[in-house]
């Protein structure tokens, strides 16, 4: 697949369910505010981020130095690697979000991938290796959609502590996660060495304007502070005043909450229908597999039928394919589509 086609967005027939974006969008508070700053587009927007910041540190109930906001989590993900990762020992797991190790060792730092022993998050993975400088967690995890209790992030975060790792927590999907989703951020405000990621990307539907922003100790913030001197103005004002927006109107969210719910539960209820295998997800999307021959079938649903999917190969699951969930109406479309394209392979298999 050309990356052009990729992100070709003129194209009404291409169905993106890749990237786990919401097709849901934004809230419609976010297209009035963006509308109301049109005629300031000559003005360079604030380094800081004053406004935003603020309001995230009001929304979470830590202070406004324990908040850098960031164009996207990639570029927070950079920043923190660069100021404090450096020739340090780093852990993560796989299957897992690859950007990790990528932005680690481009800081220098060294980097263990440990393998999980069973698909989900890999907290005990990580505790039972020797101690490291850092350690990163996706949760909920991306690409197999899991999530922990309570009490096990404790443990680890615990753990964390005793060790002084810096425990680092991607949270992206956590506003997908149903009750029984425990945030890390409690943990930063309790004083643990812990920096919490998240992102304006996934359930805000703000992927277009890249806003990312991360919780820790001051001590974290300020280090990232000095490294982001370079880059000032790296998240623009539309993306602040749209982020500010989206974050003060929760009932949008909820919305977006409970549609992306009940697609998800009636995606894997065709699926289990289907005898087609599956992660259970406390996300936006599903890891489906394993499966025979994964990345065939994800070219085939875009040739054949028009539906972008990501193959796992890079996040550590080479026989899984991740799909979006898209809105009720495009679900039969996708169904269907894997539907044929596995009695397809079957078929091939036979001959």
């Amino acid at each position: 697949m050309s990356q052009a086609r990729l992100f070709d967005m003129g194209d009404s027939n291409l169905l993106r369910l890749q990237l786990s974006e919401s097709h849901w969008g934004p809230s419609p508070s976010v297209r009035a505010a963006l509308d109301r700053e049109r005629e300031r587009l000559h003005l360079y927007p604030d380094p800081s981020a004053h406004i935003l910041r603020q309001s995230i540190s009001a929304f979470h109930g830590v202070a406004a130095e324990q908040v850098l906001i960031g164009n996207g989590s990639d570029e927070v993900l950079l920043l923190l690697a660069l100021a404090y990762l450096a020739k340090r020992r780093i852990v993560a797991v796989t299957p897992g979000f690859p950007g990790y190790a990528i932005s680690s060792r481009l800081a220098g730092a060294q980097v263990e991938i440990v393998q999980q022993t069973e698909l989900g998050v890999g907290l005990d993975d990580i505790m039972t290796r020797p101690r490291a400088d850092a350690a990163f967690i996706c949760h909920p995890n991306n690409p197999t959609g899991g999530i922990v209790s309570k009490s096990a992030l404790a443990a680890f975060v615990a753990q964390m502590d005793r060790d002084r790792t810096l425990a680092i927590v991607d949270e992206a999907y956590a506003e997908f996660a149903g009750a029984d989703f425990a945030s890390a951020i409690p943990f930063v405000r309790e004083g643990s060495e812990i920096a919490v990621l998240r992102t304006f990307s996934k359930a805000y539907g703000l992927a277009a304007l890249r806003v990312g922003y991360i919780i820790a100790p001051r001590a974290v913030i300020a280090a990232m502070e000095q490294v982001r001197a370079s880059l000032p103005f790296s998240v623009n004002h539309l993306a602040q005043v749209a982020a500010h927006a989206a974050l003060s109107d929760q009932a949008h969210l909820g919305h977006v909450q409970s549609l992306t719910a009940q697609s998800r539960e009636e995606f894997c209820a065709r699926l289990a229908a289907m005898n087609v295998p599956f992660l259970r997800s406390d996300t936006n999307f599903v890891a489906v597999g394993p499966l025979p021959d994964a990345g065939r079938l994800t070219v085939e649903l875009e040739r054949r039928h028009g539906i972008l999917v990501r193959h796992l190969k890079s996040f550590g699951l080479p026989n899984f394919i991740r799909i979006s969930m898209p809105m009720p109406d495009a679900l039969p479309r996708v169904v269907n589509a894997i539907s044929l394209c596995l009695a397809a392979s079957l078929n091939r298999e036979a001959v």
